[in-house]
């Protein structure tokens, strides 16, 4: 563990029920970087993220935040730290507006972005603010969502699948924000089946398979050997 280290995930295991989904996870993640974990349907990555965040019910080994145990803590005492959680679906509230889904979470730190420029950032929501939730298109959701969590100041953020399902258009849309995240010094963890698009935006790649890290690459790595990679998510 380094000093830019801000999430070290060690021999990390988790279950559902009798069934063991992670079997010893390990990776790490600087501050400022974007990290995937790629991996087939299955694989074990959303469950990481669902332990990290406080969600299992049943896990052992080590999450350290920013050094700090945080393992078995609440999920709402992990989110305080500035830990933040984007799931696959969504969790827009159908019946709220953009402007009362974007409100909804506290602010947990200083430094959020304000309302202007999120809707700088994701000129759809500007357009459909008054409209509910349930009326927006997956991609709006998606926009949302992730607006939700940069108007919290958190400055870790855990984003589950956030291409999935979408169009091409908006996928590029996705990655911008991404970029703008990193400018802004947040450090991102991006779990994707999506190889081309998390090849593009991350500075390192873990693989996950069966529940654990079987490979890793950096992005020059990538450039170099990227069918490395492509070859574990086509097997």
């Amino acid at each position: 563990m380094t000093d830019s280290t801000v999430l070290q995930v060690s021999d990390l295991k988790a279950w559902y029920g009798e069934s063991q989904a992670l079997h010893g996870m390990n990776f790490e993640v600087r501050r400022g970087e974007v990290v995937s974990l790629l991996g087939r349907n299955g694989a074990g990555k959303s469950t990481t993220l669902r332990t990290i965040v406080g969600l299992m019910r049943r896990s052992s080994g080590s999450v350290r935040l920013h050094g700090e145990e945080i393992l078995g803590q609440s999920p709402e005492k992990i989110a305080r730290r500035g830990l933040a959680w984007c799931p696959e679906e969504r969790g827009i509230f159908a019946s709220l507006s953009v402007a009362e889904n974007l409100h909804l979470p506290p602010v947990v730190k200083p430094g959020g972005m304000t309302e202007d420029e999120l809707l700088s950032l994701f000129p759809n929501l500007r357009e459909r603010w008054r409209s509910s939730g349930g009326k927006l298109s997956g991609g709006e959701q998606q926009m949302l969502a992730i607006a939700r969590i940069l108007r919290t100041g958190a400055d870790i953020l855990l984003l589950d699948e956030p291409t999935e399902g979408l169009a091409p258009v908006i996928v590029q849309q996705i990655a911008e924000v991404v970029k703008a995240m990193k400018a802004r010094g947040l450090t991102v963890v991006l779990v994707e089946q999506n190889y081309r698009f998390a090849a593009r935006l991350a500075d390192r790649h873990y693989v996950v398979e069966h529940g654990q890290v079987i490979d890793q690459m950096d992005r020059a790595g990538i450039e170099k050997d990227g069918k490395r990679i492509e070859s574990y998510l086509r097997a």
